[in-house]
């Protein structure tokens, strides 16, 4: 898949000042073209992470004509998608399609995960200085201009904004990881480590939620299921679509901080929100008394966003069922809605896994031309993202049973 948009940047003719790196969101299989003019589903900026996808192909091939197309849009995403200046200084900005056209001014779209890999393959100053500057990004969910992420939905407070654990709270965790390990600098350490303890207090923990009262000068996080320091509280849990959680970078930061962190309970933590995306809707209410139920259990839709998640559960259980699970989720048919690849058959695959790239009649296009149905680069990036750590998951436990036999 990724040698089709390699291809099809100069298929389609991606270039310009403002444009070229990106690539685009959804295709028209009516009219043969990408959607250039239907708003959120133009330009793709760093939208479900190929930002990932591009940089761990690399690293998994060593193809310099991917480092190069990962290359260009790091740049892209860290210069055209970011704010740096102004009101929205700090943040990035949703797909479109103009790149800031939406409304959305949003912390994971500038986070530092996007561009980690360029830096410290190349040592690139200026995307050094970009990871640097988004650091605070956390503060402005609480100033004048008001741009609490959940602001939307909950009435203003002059101490407290309103975030979720992903993709809100995961941002942040991005760019303060990132931060201490460049600089060592503790700061931003303690500020993990504050979300970290007040969320262990939450009935269910990481799966808690998944919007929070946040204290953007502490890092704490306060529950909203039960009287807390914000002094007014609305849902408990089940309160936004946990896929949100999942989609955006949470999970490649919180496999990355369970390995950095020597915190025991914060890994069991990412290993039991995994666990919930998979269980049956009576299991999952047992499972948390009571708290998810047929009122908010749609909050869990959106299993095709979380293979990985289940894997890294089977891994940590030591459960090879659970991984075999997790792959088994990566194959489309009829029969599972919920694959990011296609059903029916994979109109995104060939059987023998290659891009299922069909020829565009000469009639419908004004020059020679292949197109992929069905396509999303959303899908691409998600399924791969899954793929690739499903199968790692799978690996690390294949040679964790070997060495205890």
């Amino acid at each position: 898949m990724i040698r089709f948009y390699i291809d099809e940047v100069e298929r389609r003719k991606w270039y310009g000042f403002w444009d070229y790196g990106d690539v685009m969101h959804s295709y028209d299989i009516v009219r043969h073209c990408w959607l250039y003019d239907t708003g959120g589903r133009a330009w793709q900026n760093t939208e479900l992470c190929p930002t990932y996808v591009n940089w761990i192909v690399f690293l998994r091939t060593g193809d310099y004509d991917i480092y190069r197309f990962a290359r260009a849009m790091s740049r892209h995403c860290s210069e055209v998608d970011t704010y740096h200046a102004g009101k929205y200084a700090m943040l990035g900005t949703r797909h479109n399609v103009r790149h800031w056209g939406c409304g959305a001014k949003e912390a994971r779209i500038s986070m530092a995960g996007h561009h980690r890999f360029y830096y410290y393959l190349t040592g690139d100053e200026r995307v050094g200085d970009v990871m640097e500057y988004v650091k605070d990004v956390d503060l402005s969910t609480l100033n004048e201009t008001g741009r609490d992420p959940m602001g939307g939905y909950f009435p203003p407070h002059p101490n407290f904004s309103h975030i979720r654990i992903g993709p809100d709270w995961s941002s942040f965790v991005s760019n303060w990881m990132t931060q201490w390990e460049r600089f060592e600098d503790t700061k931003y350490r303690d500020k993990i480590m504050a979300g970290l303890e007040t969320m262990k207090k939450a009935p269910l923990r990481l799966a808690s939620g998944s919007t929070f009262h946040y204290n953007p000068q502490t890092g704490e996080m306060h529950y909203m299921g039960a009287p807390n320091p914000a002094g007014h509280t609305h849902l408990g849990d089940g309160n936004y679509q946990q896929h949100m959680v999942i989609c955006f970078g949470g999970p490649e930061t919180f496999f990355e901080l369970s390995d950095i962190l020597d915190d025991p309970e914060f890994t069991d933590m990412v290993a039991e929100l995994a666990s919930y995306y998979f269980m049956t809707p009576e299991e999952r209410t047992e499972k948390s008394g009571g708290l998810f139920n047929d009122e908010n259990m749609r909050a869990w839709n959106g299993q095709g966003f979380a293979p990985r998640m289940l894997a890294f559960d089977g891994y940590y259980t030591g459960n090879a069922e659970k991984v075999e699970r997790a792959m088994n989720k990566m194959i489309p048919s009829r029969e599972d809605p919920d694959c990011m690849a296609g059903r029916g058959g994979s109109p995104m695959f060939t059987p023998d896994g290659r891009a299922n790239e069909d020829p565009v009649s000469p009639l419908d296009a004004p020059v020679p031309t292949v197109e992929v149905h069905s396509l999303t680069t959303n899908g691409v990036s998600q399924w791969a993202l899954n793929y690739m750590e499903v199968a790692h998951f799978q690996q690390l436990l294949h040679d964790k049973n070997k060495e205890e036999q």
